[in-house]
Formats: C-alpha cells, structure tokens, sequence
C-alpha cells in the first residue's frame, strides 16, 4: 500500500496505464489486496471500461473477457472487502462477462461465500434488475 501510494501521489503514476501493451490494468491484480483497491478507487480508476486480455491466450481463462474488476475480486485470488469497496464505487452489479458471468456466479463458482454475501446483501444488487448488461 504504501509504495502503491508513493507512486501515485510522488510520481503521478497513471492508474489506468495499461493501454500501450497488453494485460490488464492495475486494479484487475490489486483484487487480493482490498486496500490497494480502495487506494486506486480514490485515485480516479477506471471502473467503467471492461477488462479484457491485449494479447495470445492460452490456458484456463477463469473470468473471460468484458470483465468488471468486481468479477475479478469475485474470484479465489480476490478479497471480499475487495468486493465491498467495488460495490460501494459503483461497479455495476449486474455486468456480465463475454462468457455471460455474473460476479456473483464467478463468486459461487469459486467458492467465495463471503463475496457472495457481500453482493447479495449489497444495496445495488437489491434495487437491479435482474437483466444481465453486456459490454457496449
């Protein structure tokens, strides 16, 4: 946390710097840490913008592409307080991947019932509806 921070309040650091080469921005890696998380939410993070691999895939792909980086902290490597400072910022509760996933169901699939918890308790996810959004 507090080199993450020296980095952004010292040298201006873009939190969203992924855009000149492939992989993921900051926050997608930051899911395990939620006050890393929390830091790059009050710096300004993208949260809007899906996240999506920039280069060749191979393996097992967990989450997919069109992710939020709430479908990411949804997962084994994530933290439920992850989830609850995504939740709190506004992430959309109902964004679904390009594989149709939900947080939620990233969430059940992994086994992470805290996190569950967390977005089944969550006011945005009482007041949604149920239609899952794609990326547009």
């Amino acid at each position: 946390l507090r080199i993450c921070n020296y980095l952004i309040k010292q040298h201006d650091v873009d939190v969203d710097d992924f855009k000149r080469g492939n992989g993921y921005p900051i926050i997608r890696d930051a899911v395990g840490h939620p006050s890393v998380i929390k830091l790059l939410i009050d710096s300004g993070a993208d949260l809007k913008t899906r996240i999506s691999w920039r280069g060749f895939q191979t393996g097992i792909w967990p989450v997919g592409n069109d992710a939020t980086a709430l479908h990411f902290a949804a997962t084994r490597s994530g933290h439920h307080l992850s989830v609850q400072h995504l939740l709190n910022a506004g992430v959309d509760v109902m964004a679904v991947t390009a594989g149709n996933r939900t947080a939620l169901g990233i969430a059940a699939s992994h086994g992470q019932l805290n996190a569950a918890r967390l977005i089944l308790d969550h006011s945005s996810f009482k007041r949604a509806s149920r239609s899952p959004r794609h990326a547009v």
